[in-house]
């Protein structure tokens, strides 16, 4: 028998959730572009985008990443790239990349 879900149950890798998916949403293609820019934003730097290290038995951030307004953390990154970033990780889905191919074309364009 296939497992059910109920309402309020929360299915998926937290750390790739949409805000928007957190939240409840009605389910949306932008939930897709976000997970693909955590990923791909992974892949770049080597880091994911909103995860901070803490150092053990302080709780502390190694880190200042989470002092700026920007959500997303300060790799090296040149500025077309971060700018990038800064649309496909946005909080906004509207300011996202439509799809994938919109995505991937504006991904190559600062990546040349």
């Amino acid at each position: 028998m296939p497992a059910r879900t109920s309402a309020g149950l929360l299915i998926g890798t937290l750390e790739y959730m949409a805000p928007e998916q957190v939240a409840g949403d009605d389910p949306s293609p932008a939930w897709d572009i976000w997970a693909l820019s955590v990923i791909t934003y992974e892949i770049l730097t080597g880091k994911h985008p909103f995860r901070e290290a803490v150092v053990p038995g302080t709780g502390e951030s190694s880190d200042n990443a989470g002092t700026t307004a920007h959500p997303i953390r300060r790799t090296a990154l040149p500025g077309s790239l971060d700018a990038f970033f800064g649309r496909a990780l946005s909080r906004n889905r509207a300011e996202r990349p439509q799809n994938a191919a919109v995505f991937l074309s504006a991904l190559e364009q600062v990546l040349a």
